[in-house]
């Protein structure tokens, strides 16, 4: 995208030429203030292109935002050979060793899922990182896709991360334009004989009420002015009107052309000042420029932005693609040490053995999973050994979690409060039945909690760190003083300040984070705040479920699963059942293999990673079907509600009691939706726990027989 730069207030000093610069840079970003994962396309003809380079090689671009003036400077702009199973993060190995970076980290959302970058510390020693931005991440122009840790390299492909300044105050797309253009109202009567345009002003971009980036108007109206009418009258009808207050129109040095320099909103707050500009363009054009002299033209749109000043914003398709013109062949190579994406099963369970007994199939496979939990906690990737410890605790057998391991990661994360770790050493040590105020440690006890709620650092940016730390406080007896750094109220002022207009949270990448903030949202509804934006979340994650039923993956379908849960709607029911009949559970039962041993996973995913949030999505319905009211599995697995009912004997009336650990249901009954009356979980006979197993290995061979290892 180009843009025109309108000039700076008379006495401001700044050229023209030199503000459009930043101008034309600052129009390429169409994020809001929270991360998005978009990408951008290399080419690279002269390396050379990306599609013809050769088998085994894959380029890394790394770059600290654009410029104001001259070329992109990248940080790492080099190819690298790979050997088979490469990751990303062997790419970035690759060049750690090639003496490109001294170092990278990659965080990852609090539960795991996925891993992405954090910080890229440079050949001289600088750290890119910190609450100031974020990096972006894509591969070949695929705006859907991920850099993530652990995504395995393809031959050819480039990897372009790019670390960007947080800023909404941009110039809108041509899209953007066009759709403001659209919604304008007629504003006063229409004159005889008179031109109707159209004024738009918008003070960068953000979410709407629908949760979709767009413009955010200031002023967005059609006006009926005499033929000759200028652009200044135009804005002389939107202050007569009283949609601005007030306006003025600089110009360059010389006098040439008069350009705005500041507005006075409705409610008098002036945009105007030396930490932005406005932008200008025509019928979505951003490469035409509107000064104040301007005739106006029968049906035009005159749109104007005001933009902030940044530097590190990522650079444009023509700037990728020339950066990959001159990557250089880098000396190493990415080497993988094991198969990416390991699969229990090539293919899932067949889709008739669901529709035949869902309820059969959630229990075989809970049961499978549980057994794989036995030993959980302590150290891991992503935090999978901890986290499954919770889930086997809230489904009655904590006794078979390793608690020593557990409090062993506790003590360390007193020492290291960033990073989520002292919120989930405390929900998982809660839900083992560990004061986490009390954790034995070498001279006595430390408690996290007073060390969660006091460490400013421990709460970061993302909603889900605040998320995450509200149910750390609600799932023990904990008490957190109102004047604490991160107190509960603070989270919750936190929290509304980054809920998007369309009622979720950073919904750009998908339900995921909505669905993390749901649960603590749900602990706290005696809060009016909270009960607020719980509604309103609930309303957003509706909005991005898919036909299926489910959220787009495993993973991002287990963690809205345990959010309905926990907001007390049933996963199975007809509430949030599609136009097909699908629901959320079933979207997730259809992604397990066809042995009811795990799930299957998409190219790049991790399968540690999907069957414990699986499995805890499954405990978080068991519990909610056990109690017969809402269940969060964060905040209630001490209680060990969440047990499978043992199979019943149908020769003996009073079969079907709870498993060991297991408690009676509590709380008020949910209306009966998911399940028919007659075929719950705790009346499933074992004669057809049988039958499915011969089904599904019947369906098994059959499916062999015809093709080889085919994924459905």
């Amino acid at each position: 995208m180009v843009g025109t730069k309108l000039a700076p207030p008379a006495g401001s000093g700044a050229k023209l030429t030199t503000r459009l610069l930043a101008a034309l840079m600052a129009l390429v970003l169409c994020a809001g203030l929270m991360p998005a994962i978009p990408a951008w396309a290399a080419e690279d003809p002269a390396a050379p292109a990306a599609s013809e380079q050769t088998a085994d090689t894959a380029t890394l671009t790394i770059v600290k935002g654009v410029p104001l003036w001259g070329d992109v400077a990248p940080v790492v702009n080099a190819s690298f050979d790979f050997e088979k199973n490469a990751t990303i993060d062997d790419l970035f190995k690759a060049a750690q060793q090639a003496g490109l970076i001294k170092g990278y980290e990659f965080g990852n959302t609090f539960d795991g899922e996925n891993y992405y970058l954090s910080s890229v510390t440079t050949a001289d020693g600088t750290a890119i990182a910190g609450s100031d931005g974020y990096w972006m991440s894509g591969v070949d122009g695929d705006n859907a896709t991920a850099v993530s840790r652990d995504i395995a390299l393809e031959a050819g492909k480039a990897y372009q991360l790019a670390w960007c300044a947080n800023v909404s105050d941009i110039q809108p797309t041509k899209e953007q334009w066009t759709a403001l253009a659209a919604n304008a109202k007629e504003v006063g009567a229409a004159a005889q004989n008179a031109s109707t345009v159209t004024l738009s002003l918008v003070k960068g971009v953000g979410y709407d009420s629908n949760g979709k980036m767009a413009a955010l108007p200031v002023v967005n109206g059609k006006f009926s002015l005499a033929k000759d009418a200028k652009v200044d009258d135009l804005f002389k009808a939107a202050q007569q009107a009283g949609l601005i207050k007030g306006y003025e129109f600089g110009s360059t040095s010389d006098g040439e052309n008069y350009y705005l320099s500041s507005v006075t909103t409705a409610d008098g707050t002036v945009i105007a000042g030396s930490d932005g500009f406005w932008m200008s363009g025509v019928d979505g054009d951003n490469a035409t420029a509107v000064s104040r002299d301007m005739a106006l033209e029968v049906g035009k749109a005159y749109q104007l932005a005001w933009c902030a000043n940044v530097s590190d914003i990522q650079p444009t398709k023509d700037q990728w693609v020339a950066l990959a013109k001159v990557a250089k062949k880098a000396q190493g190579s990415a080497q993988g040490e094991e198969a990416v994406t390991p699969s229990p099963s090539t293919a899932k369970v067949d889709a008739s053995a669901l529709d035949a007994d869902l309820e059969g199939v959630h229990r075989t496979l809970f049961v499978s999973l549980t057994a794989g939990c036995a030993g959980a906690g302590g150290p891991s990737e992503s935090n999978v050994s901890d986290w499954n410890a919770l889930s086997i605790a809230a489904a009655g057998q904590a006794s078979t979690a390793n608690k020593d391991a557990v409090i062993a990661e506790a003590q360390a994360s007193y020492d290291k409060p960033d990073g989520y770790n002292l919120q989930r050493s405390i929900l998982v040590l809660t839900a083992l039945g560990v004061d986490a105020t009390k954790v034995p440690a070498a001279t006595g006890t430390i408690d996290l909690v007073a060390k969660l709620a006091d460490t400013a650092s421990a709460v970061d940016s993302y909603p889900t760190s605040a998320a995450f730390t509200l149910m750390a406080y609600a799932a023990g007896p904990y008490e957190v003083p109102a004047s604490a750094v991160n107190s509960a109220q603070a989270l919750l002022d936190k929290l509304a300040l980054s809920q998007e207009a369309g009622g979720g949270f950073a919904s750009s990448w998908g339900v995921d984070t909505t669905a993390m903030v749901v649960p603590a949202l749900a602990a706290y509804q005696g809060n009016p705040l909270a009960s607020d934006m719980l509604s309103h979340a609930l309303g957003s994650m509706r909005s991005l479920q898919q036909d299926d039923g489910g959220f787009g993956n495993v993973n991002s379908t287990a963690v809205a699963v345990i959010a309905l849960c926990a907001a007390g709607v049933d996963p199975a029911g007809e509430a949030w059942a599609t136009t097909t009949g699908s629901t959320p559970l079933k979207a997730l039962l259809a992604s397990a293999n066809e042995d009811l041993t795990g799930f299957v996973i998409p190219q790049g995913y991790s399968q540690k990673l999907a069957d414990q949030q699986g499995f805890m999505a499954l405990v978080a319905y068991q519990g909610l079907k056990n109690t017969g009211a809402a269940y969060n599995v964060y905040t209630q697995a001490a209680k060990g509600e969440a047990a499978l009912p043992s199979v019943p004997n149908p020769q003996d009336p009073a079969a079907g009691q709870t498993t060991q650990g297991s408690q009676a249901p509590s709380g008020s009954a949910l209306a009966q939706t998911g399940d028919d009356a007659g075929a719950s979980a705790g009346v499933v006979a074992a004669a057809l726990l049988g039958a499915l197993a011969c089904a599904v290995t019947a369906r098994r061979r059959a499916s062999r027989a015809a093709q080889d290892a085919v994924v459905r």
